[in-house]
């Protein structure tokens, strides 16, 4: 098939395979099966991974041809295509080295129809002419249809029928003797020029009258279930020695990439962000370090107090070793380091401090105004730097109960005087037993967090080189000419990446139970609810590689989806805080949302799969596969194979 760039040859060629569908017309093919045919399209359609061995032992299996069978046909195209080593990768080849074992695939299973897209094109000359005395060989001795387009017209002479098209009109069909006679020209390019010329002068219209209405050519030639096993258990092949072969890069973007984020979400989170508070003493004790006071203060009898200023910083040096006090003598140096951002707050405490607490607790309501107002410690904060402002003032307030409760408690008196306001806020009354959650603990809700969504994500993230790569290059076009479906080749990926989320949700439980938190839930649940968001995770990823056409496009897709689940699934903020329009899409388009709350629950209240919470994750869950698995059904159902266009 002669024809210049454009003129169509690739899209007859692709046609006659089933990749594409003609407005009109029909195409019948003398074969039982698409598998009869031995297609190679102008991309080198090679597992760039692979070494040609691992290549040839894909389609091997693919095609379930026996290994003797295959060793034999290898051995004579490497001897006529003078294949490289079969230890070397397919990304070393060189153009014509790769276009080489391009063919030797397409010829591996032995077609009965041979379809070559420019097989020698940028092959060595010799190798050429030895590669068309072997196609001749094929079509005379073996009876082999071969079909072949190329640029090179002068080499086309010896085929047994040539065809010359342009502008998508086959100008002439005959050998390529009779139609150098015909024209009474020496050469094929002559008789070419003439036909061209000849096009160029005719002036009526070659669109047929009768339209027939396409017919694709293996509508009829249904596979059966039979075939569904061997195909996805090939596509597995290719799956598992993709990982063997990148094992580093699959084991650091799948386990090692899990494991760090929960070290990190814990390692942290785990002590408060440093924070150095200034404090300035009217008071006589000055820094406080002479008076080496205890951090229960003693009792005296006759009310007159002296540096409890002192006795507070003692308290609050005690409870809070990791937030360090430094003394200022006046306040405008506390004043100007805490612009400079040196420390986030200052104490000021005032000089009749002492007098003044004792008033509060001697005298009560008939304590002097004066006294009271002239008693306090005053408190800046660096209200930009919110929660370690918020932290500080925290401790202040307990650092003061708790010498105040000792004061009362000293003198006799009961310390819940010092309760104001008098109440008992019990913080863990909704959770578990021994469940305790500090205010300012952050590890264990980031960390579930973390943990849920990465059972989604990871499956999604490893689609991207196991899938999404394969597909823009082309190389599943062959896949489907050996009856391979797209549901196998889904089926074989959601397989692997199935059992891979089993071990990467084992691996991230066991450790984040074994250093950092001791599970007061059901283990096994937890589990499960992890596996059932890895699902939703897998059709996802599925669902981004068939919506994309290129790369770049899915990797730009998942960016913006993991920075959309981070922002609207409560990892930032409370999905409650959410702008209320966008709220929804909180539970709509992210699966992890409704699962990170259940196992939440699971950890925290020890919920078991009958609680409405697990419940409405888990029927969530489900409805979400099942969304997406139709949402892929009604977008591959017109596609006749799974390339990128």
């Amino acid at each position: 098939l002669l024809g210049s760039s454009g003129c169509g040859k690739t899209t007859l060629l692709t046609s006659l395979t089933g990749f594409s569908s003609l407005d009109y017309g029909s195409i019948q093919i003398a074969v039982s099966s698409p598998s009869r045919l031995g297609f190679m399209p102008q991309e080198i359609a090679l597992f760039e991974e692979f070494t040609i061995s691992e290549t040839f032992a894909f389609f091997s299996k693919l095609y379930n041809i026996p290994r003797s069978s295959v060793e034999a046909v290898i051995k004579d195209l490497q001897l006529v295509l003078d294949l490289p080593p079969g230890n070397q990768l397919c990304s070393t080849l060189s153009g014509g080295q790769a276009r080489r074992v391009s063919i030797a695939v397409t010829l591996l299973h032995s077609p009965d129809i041979i379809v070559l897209d420019e097989p020698t094109s940028g092959v060595d000359p010799l190798l050429a002419h030895y590669f068309w005395k072997y196609l001749n060989r094929l079509a005379h001795t073996d009876k082999r249809t071969i079909i072949i387009t190329t640029h090179y017209i002068e080499e086309a002479r010896q085929a047994d029928m040539v065809a010359l098209m342009r502008q998508g009109v086959l100008l002439a069909e005959a050998p390529p003797e009779d139609l150098i006679k015909q024209y009474q020209a020496t050469t094929l390019e002559d008789v070419f020029l003439q036909l061209c010329y000849v096009q160029n002068q005719a002036t009526q219209d070659v669109t047929p009258t009768a339209k027939v209405v396409f017919k694709h050519p293996y509508a009829k030639k249904r596979q059966s279930l039979s075939a569904v096993w061997p195909h996805t258990k090939a596509i597995l092949y290719k799956i598992i020695t993709w990982a063997r072969i990148n094992f580093p890069v699959f084991f650091t973007i799948s386990f090692i990439f899990s494991a760090l984020c929960i070290v990190a979400c814990n390692e942290m989170l785990t002590s408060f962000p440093p924070a150095t508070v200034g404090f300035v003493n009217h008071e006589s004790g000055g820094n406080c370090e002479a008076l080496a006071l205890n951090s229960t203060p003693p009792c005296v009898p006759s009310g007159k107090y002296s540096n409890l200023g002192c006795q507070f910083i003692t308290i609050w040096r005690s409870r809070n070793p990791n937030i360090p006090m430094i003394y200022y003598p006046l306040m405008d140096e506390a004043m100007s380091d805490g612009r400079k951002g040196t420390i986030v707050a200052i104490l000021e405490i005032s000089a009749n401090f002492s007098q003044g607490i004792a008033a509060r607790m001697i005298h009560g309501m008939r304590s002097k105004k004066e006294l009271i107002e002239n008693s306090t410690i005053d408190v800046w904060g660096d209200t930009t730097d919110y929660m370690r402002t918020l932290k500080v003032e925290v401790e202040m307030q307990s650092s003061f109960v708790d010498m105040y409760r000792g004061l009362l408690t000293a003198c006799g008196y009961d310390k819940r005087v010092a309760d104001m306001p008098p109440m008992i806020i019990k913080t863990n009354v909704f959770i578990g037993q021994d469940v305790e959650v500090d205010m300012f603990d952050y590890t264990a809700y980031v960390c579930m967090n973390v943990i849920s969504g990465l059972a989604c994500l990871c499956s999604t993230l490893l689609l991207l080189p196991l899938l999404a790569v394969d597909k823009m290059s082309g190389v599943y076009a062959r896949c489907h000419l050996a009856g391979v479906r797209i549901f196998e080749i889904f089926l074989a990926h959601g397989l692997f990446l199935a059992c891979y989320n089993l071990l990467n949700i084992a691996s991230m439980l066991t450790i984040y139970f074994t250093f950092y938190w001791t599970p007061r839930g059901s283990v096994w649940l937890s589990y499960v609810l992890l596996n059932v968001e890895g699902l939703s995770g897998i059709v996802l990823g599925l669902l981004i590689v068939v919506v994309t056409d290129s790369v770049t496009q899915c990797t730009s897709f998942l960016i913006v989806y993991i920075i959309a689940m981070f922002s609207f699934t409560g990892y930032i903020w409370p999905v409650e805080a959410v702008w209320p329009p966008i709220k929804p899409l909180s539970y709509i388009l992210f699966p992890n949302t409704l699962i990170s709350e259940a196992y939440r629950a699971v950890e925290w209240k020890s919920a078991n799969i009958l609680h409405p919470e697990v419940v409405q994750a888990i029927l969530y869950s489900a409805a979400f596969v099942g969304v997406h698995c139709v949402i892929l059904w009604l977008l591959i159902r017109k596609k006749a194979s799974f390339t990128s266009t």
